[in-house]
């Protein structure tokens, strides 16, 4: 994979969300975007590959090195010049143009790949006739598409930039009408991106466990599939049938080490500061218990003046009811700032309860993903026989 240095040229895409753009998404959406296409570069050694929305060109680039050439097509003049600035491989080009009218030949692709197109148009029966026709006889085609009941019913949700979502059913007999044969496969994200049969029953043909603070019990279906990929041809489809695999998202245990550092930090810091206001509020309750001594002391004696036949002088006497009144409102002060010190103790307090009670759920939460990440390894591994991506 070649990118080339920033430079002159298209500037750097804007994150808006209608498109995926490489470190600019959250770590679910960026692992379900290349899983998919690693999953595709299994399918084009060798192959002349038409990449159909190919937006900023990191897929295409990603397929590049494997396939005998590729090209990515978009709709956007400012993806295509932004993806031809950015990457830089002899067997790669990116063209402008529609889904519904491929700026390409007829039979002049053995692979045409489409991921997350169909939905952000409704021409998808002109999509699939202008598929048909750059293929060669027996060419491939992998699509893939969010299933509207999960993605956006279930969900209770709505993407914006979707014109038109379809179910399960409806992809399998749009693909259907066009191929004679499909094979479809499931992915959900489980800390990382699971891509499995989607054809082999509802447990995707392996074994699926949920697993919580009883144990793992048995599941009679594994969680529905968010998004479909279907592999379609005229020819049978016999390498498809064994594409399950698992892209293991390292950034998402390396986010959260990152933040249980980050409250690590936070903890000592808060515990240094709780040291601190301690340390400040007994210096002083120390000098508030020592100017209440010399009050005391100095009442006392004003007390034994007044007694006395001989009374002391005014100036004196005067004086001495100085002091003391001084002395009493520093003890009023010092015993406010005692109060105000107390007070930020105790939230202190509940700050570090708070905070200790996040890094033990995040310890919890990175325990389980761990522990789900080895299993789905292990499942992968025992059932199907694939080596993890």
């Amino acid at each position: 994979m070649h990118e080339k240095s920033e430079q002159g040229g298209a500037p750097k895409l804007e994150a808006t969300g209608e498109r995926f753009i490489p470190k600019e998404m959250m770590p679910d959406v960026e692992a379900e975007h290349w899983h998919r296409y690693l999953m595709a570069t299994n399918f084009v050694r060798g192959k002349r590959v038409l990449d159909i929305a190919s937006g900023d060109g990191y897929g295409s680039n990603l397929l590049a090195g494997h396939a005998h050439h590729v090209t990515g097509v978009d709709i956007s003049a400012e993806a295509v010049a932004y993806a031809a600035r950015t990457y830089d491989q002899r067997n790669l080009r990116f063209m402008e143009g529609s889904c519904a009218a491929i700026p390409a030949a007829d039979r002049s692709f053995d692979v045409v790949v489409s991921f997350e197109t169909l939905e952000h148009h409704d021409l998808h029966e002109e999509m699939f006739r202008e598929i048909r026709r750059v293929l060669v006889p027996g060419g491939l085609l992998i699509v893939s598409t969010p299933d509207r009941l999960v993605y956006s019913e279930q969900a209770r949700y709505a993407n914006p930039y979707h014109v038109k979502e379809l179910a399960a059913a409806e992809f399998r007999e749009l693909v259907g009408r066009y191929f004679r044969h499909c094979h479809m496969l499931g992915q959900i994200y489980a800390v990382g991106s699971l891509l499995s049969c989607a054809d082999a029953g509802p447990a995707g043909g392996f074994a699926y466990y949920r697993q919580s603070e009883l144990g793992a019990t048995p599941q009679a279906a594994q969680p529905q599939a968010k998004y479909l990929i279907a592999f379609a041809s005229d020819a049978q489809i016999e390498a498809a049938a064994g594409a399950a695999s698992f892209l293991e998202n390292a950034s998402y245990f390396g986010e959260q080490q990152a933040e249980m550092a980050r409250l690590n930090r936070l903890l000592v810091e808060l515990q240094a500061s709780v040291q601190s206001a301690r340390e400040e509020r007994d210096a002083y309750k120390s000098a508030m218990q020592d100017h209440i001594a010399e009050s005391a002391r100095l009442r006392g004696r004003l007390e034994a003046a007044t007694q006395a036949s001989s009374p002391p002088a005014a100036e004196d006497h005067g004086a001495n009811l100085a002091i003391a009144q001084t002395l009493e409102d520093v003890g009023t002060m010092l015993e406010q700032r005692m109060a105000s010190r107390d007070r930020t103790i105790r939230e202190q307090h509940e700050q570090l309860r708070q905070l200790q009670l996040m890094q033990q759920q995040l310890q919890q939460e990175l325990l389980r993903a761990d522990t789900q990440l080895d299993f789905l390894k292990e499942l992968l591994q025992a059932n199907l026989g694939m080596e993890t991506l």
